[in-house]
């Protein structure tokens, strides 16, 4: 870029156009203005680029939009939207049509639609970036894969998301995600569920599921020495199946019930209705799941947690 006249002397020699000295122009590094460390002289010099920014190459008029840009885009959405310089080339041209096929293939529309949706449950739930980037890769995958043909839009995203902050290890319940959905079933929740959990990327989650203990028990007012033993006890469970195939957030109601009302100490034992406020699952199922639990109860005691908790004195 070339310097205007007025300024070449003040930024290539450094002169101060007051006093007359070069080498004394500096520029402050709080305010960005060049000044003479002799006589003080503050320079009007435009340090700051006021003009604005570009938006992408407008493809339908061949030419560029010069008013200032938006807000940065979503990184998944913008990824299958680049834009392309058109030149009025033959190649350019061809070029232009083939983005504008890709701009209009359904299924890219589609994505932005529930990646946007994905963003804004997220953001009712208030979780964190991680979670819901990872919520709008699992609508993703599944859409690549062809898993969401036929299937109802919001309960997909509020699967993905249930998933997501499962994978996170910051788990929601079915109740709070649907409480900031257009009145969505739990039901209709819960079969996009099973569409969403098979997803490959998903396939080490089960073994991730004693992790929510630290989430939900605290929840609970339940002590550090009931977590670990639900922790621990839930760990024992998944490694030798009991009650595998059963839903994430049910295994760690009946984990929790079980464990806290064995405690010698009355003050940790919990309500099955309590405990279904917080984590989820219904009371019946709850003891359903416990009464799955109890046939295992006598290799549960040798687990060190666990057999703290049935000698802690009250």
């Amino acid at each position: 870029m070339r310097l205007p006249d007025q300024y070449r002397d003040l930024i290539e020699k450094e002169q101060c156009p007051f006093c007359g000295r070069e080498h004394v122009i500096k520029e402050s590094p709080r305010t960005g203005e060049y000044y003479c460390s002799n006589c003080g002289y503050v320079s009007d010099f435009p340090y700051i680029d006021e003009t604005s920014e570009y938006r992408q190459f407008a493809m339908e008029h061949g030419v560029k939009d010069k008013s200032r840009s938006s807000n940065a885009g979503d990184e998944m959405v913008d990824e299958l939207a680049t834009g392309i310089e058109y030149d009025g080339s033959p190649q350019a041209k061809r070029m232009a049509r083939l983005n504008q096929r890709i701009q209009a293939d359904p299924s890219i529309t589609k994505l932005k639609i529930h990646v946007r949706n994905i963003r804004n449950l997220c953001g009712n739930l208030q979780l964190s970036r991680s979670i819901s980037d990872r919520a709008c890769k699992l609508f993703k995958e599944a859409l690549d894969l062809g898993h969401t043909k036929n299937k109802k839009g919001e309960a997909l995203n509020a699967a993905c998301v249930y998933y997501a902050c499962e994978d996170k290890g910051s788990p929601k319940n079915m109740s709070e995600i649907l409480r900031f959905t257009d009145n969505l079933t739990k039901r209709e929740m819960e079969k996009e569920m099973n569409t969403i959990k098979l997803l490959p990327s998903l396939e080490n989650l089960e073994q991730k599921f004693e992790e929510s203990m630290k989430r939900f028990c605290p929840s609970l007012g339940l002590g550090q020495d009931i977590q670990q033993a639900c922790y621990d006890v839930a760990a024992y469970l998944r490694e030798a199946g009991i009650g595998e195939g059963k839903k994430p957030q049910t295994r760690i109601a009946a984990v929790i019930a079980y464990v806290s009302n064995k405690s010698a100490d009355p003050k940790d034992h919990r309500k099955l209705e309590e405990i279904s406020l917080k984590v989820g699952p219904k009371k019946d199922t709850i003891q359903q799941r416990m009464n799955e639990i109890e046939p295992a109860s006598v290799k549960l005691t040798k687990i060190p947690s666990f057999q703290a908790i049935l000698n802690k004195k009250a």
